[in-house]
């Protein structure tokens, strides 16, 4: 019992002193870094064009485009179905701040025999330095098409089930700071496991305005 106990205390420990310097020990007692500035540039290796498909795992992410840019909404999003966190608008849902509605589509094909159960959370829009490290990002999903609530007193935007050996096509909402639409390194990163210690699972499509 004090071996198992000893063996606890060590191991608490050895994560503690790992996330006071930046780093987090892996199974195998690698550590791995989390601060941004010291990842590799994956715009160079996990980059992708729209035309291409991305597999990762039992899903594939394919036909990504944007389809919409504005400070209004388009009909097929109407305001009350958009979340809102600080941004001004007005009763129509035109924004007044600095920022800009940008939509995508994007299709997931599920190549399994079971049905998956996937959140549209994964994706994000991002702007990157030279280097790859990102200098501004959209926050969560704002819109998601094709949403049926399951809980009437919330909405869980991201939840989507995607059939067994078939694919399902979304309209996703988001809303940038004006500065992005300029930008000439904006991406939409799929982090499809929300994962924040192994960033070289991240893909990457180049994203033209």
């Amino acid at each position: 019992m004090k071996i198992k106990k000893m063996f606890v205390v060590f191991v608490i420990a050895a994560t503690l002193s790992g996330c006071g310097t930046g780093e987090m020990i892996n199974g195998d007692g690698v550590a791995l870094n989390l601060e941004e500035e010291d990842r590799p540039n994956l715009i160079e290796t996990n980059s992708y064009s729209k035309e291409e498909e991305i597999v990762i795992d039992d899903m594939i992410f394919k036909n990504f485009d944007v389809i919409y840019t504005g400070k209004s909404l388009p009909e097929y999003a109407p305001k009350n179905e958009v979340i809102y966190f600080d941004e001004q608008v007005d009763f129509r849902g035109y924004l007044m701040d600095d920022f800009t509605y940008c939509f995508i589509t994007i299709t997931l094909e599920n190549t399994t025999d079971e049905e998956i159960e996937e959140y549209l959370s994964f994706g994000l829009l991002v702007d990157v330095d030279e280097q790859g490290k990102t200098i501004a990002r959209s926050e969560e999903v704002r819109y998601r098409s094709d949403y049926v609530p399951i809980d009437p007193t919330g909405k869980d935007y991201y939840r989507c089930v995607v059939e067994a050996k078939s694919e399902s096509t979304f309209i996703v909402g988001y809303i940038l700071q004006d500065s992005m639409l300029t930008s000439e390194r904006l991406y939409y990163e799929i982090n499809r496991y929300g994962e924040w210690f192994s960033p070289t699972n991240f893909r990457y499509i180049k994203v033209d305005l």
